[in-house]
């Protein structure tokens, strides 16, 4: 089985509330980027349909869809809206980009932005991989790997891994995603929809790099490379405390 993961190396998330941004202006806006960014090539999937790049916009609006998922070669667009959770997110997958600064200038500016992160595909896949079946449709491995019980009524109970305490995991939350990358953008939504975060807590951080940008967004670095592996555990764990701190230590 193939995943994203294995087809990008690298994934771009933004999160907004759930009303924002608006499909087809945000369908426009991702393309223009893509092409700019040399990512863009034509033919393309919007969903299972192909099509040309500059057909996207008008398909999406008269679709009256509230989401999009498109598909070039070397990078892909997927916007979704969690209902239950109240906030919609945008995925850019890319192949390799020299200027995140150009793609979160784009993203961010598309609506009330909560925040966007910069990650490695295939580290953000398997730390987030809890069903068996990932493991073995890839091959992998789950010997040594916590395991726990998914609670769900026989017979559709098993066991699956045990994603809770890895320091790459995403969360859905109420309001927003628990979700770290090693270069992130914080909005003021963001503030306003994480209990206790502060934004003097990143400033007076020295381990890292705070740096305000367009559209009242904050970008901070954690690390000059994405996180990839074990190496760098102890810089996550402690953004995740810093970005979530009454939630970063539970499940």
């Amino acid at each position: 089985m193939t995943t994203r993961a294995d087809s990008f190396e690298y994934v771009f998330e933004c999160c907004f509330p759930f009303d924002s941004p608006k499909a087809a202006a945000a369908a426009e806006e991702v393309v223009e980027l893509l092409h700019r960014l040399g990512q863009a090539a034509d033919p393309c999937l919007l969903y299972d349909l192909t099509v040309r790049s500059h057909e996207i916009t008008s398909l999406v609006a008269t679709s009256r869809r509230s989401t999009f998922n498109i598909t070039f070669p070397s990078s892909a667009a997927h916007l979704g809206r969690v209902r239950n959770y109240d906030h919609a997110f945008l995925h850019l997958d890319f192949q390799d980009v020299s200027d995140w600064g150009a793609v979160a200038t784009t993203c961010c500016g598309l609506g009330s932005v909560i925040f966007a992160r910069v990650a490695d595909s295939a580290y953000d896949y398997w730390q987030n991989a809890y069903d068996p079946l990932q493991f073995q449709a890839a091959g992998r491995s789950m010997e040594g790997l916590p395991m726990r019980s998914n609670n769900l009524p026989p017979p559709l109970d098993q066991m699956i891994v045990d994603i809770s305490t890895n320091p790459g995991r995403r969360i859905l939350r109420n309001g927003y995603v628990e979700a770290i990358g090693h270069r992130m953008w914080l909005g003021q939504e963001f503030f306003r929809r994480v209990p206790g975060v502060s934004l003097e807590s990143f400033v007076s951080a020295p381990w890292l790099k705070v740096t305000k940008r367009q559209h009242e967004t904050y970008e901070v670095v954690a690390s000059e490379e994405p996180f990839v592996d074990a190496s760098t555990t102890d810089v996550q764990i402690r953004l995740r405390r810093l970005l979530f701190p009454t939630t970063a230590d539970s499940p």
